[in-house]
């Protein structure tokens, strides 16, 4: 549970024979009980793992005379959309619960969804989807991508 969502995610990854790290793609799905918006959640879920990986690989501030070096992104290296593999992100919503941010925006839920999540975190996982539902979902993703 992360964010008001349910995520998991794995990646297909390879290290070279001179140790070299190659991250090829990444695929994450997320439950986030009802998707207003699949393409924003797309790309807020694909967009998580280039600040992730660039924490990992390249998360380092050095201090000099009692000063931080990396001042801005020119001394500060993050993951460039030339080393950021291709994320995959399948969306499957439930319908049963909204996502946090959602209900601190919605009026007619003043509270609620809060309420649902911290009740139902431990009761609903992601794994806890039935296999119809699941591809279910699935077709509808595939519809609403022209696909």
């Amino acid at each position: 549970m992360g964010y008001g969502s349910y995520v998991a995610a794995c990646a297909e990854v390879s290290v070279s024979t001179d140790g070299r790290l190659k991250i090829h793609r990444i695929v994450a799905a997320t439950n986030p009980g009802h998707a207003v918006n699949p393409a924003q959640i797309e790309r807020q879920v694909a967009g998580s793992f280039v600040y992730g990986l660039s924490a990992a690989l390249y998360g380092e501030c050095t201090v000099n005379g009692g000063a931080i070096e990396q001042t801005n992104f020119d001394s500060y290296n993050v993951m460039r959309i030339d080393e950021m593999p291709k994320v995959e992100v399948v969306i499957m919503p439930t319908g049963d619960f909204w996502a946090a941010s959602a209900s601190r925006r919605s009026p007619s839920r003043p509270g609620g969804a809060q309420r649902d999540l911290r009740s139902n975190w431990q009761t609903h996982p992601l794994a806890a989807v039935d296999e119809p539902r699941s591809e279910v979902h699935l077709t509808g993703l595939a519809a609403l991508r022209g696909g």
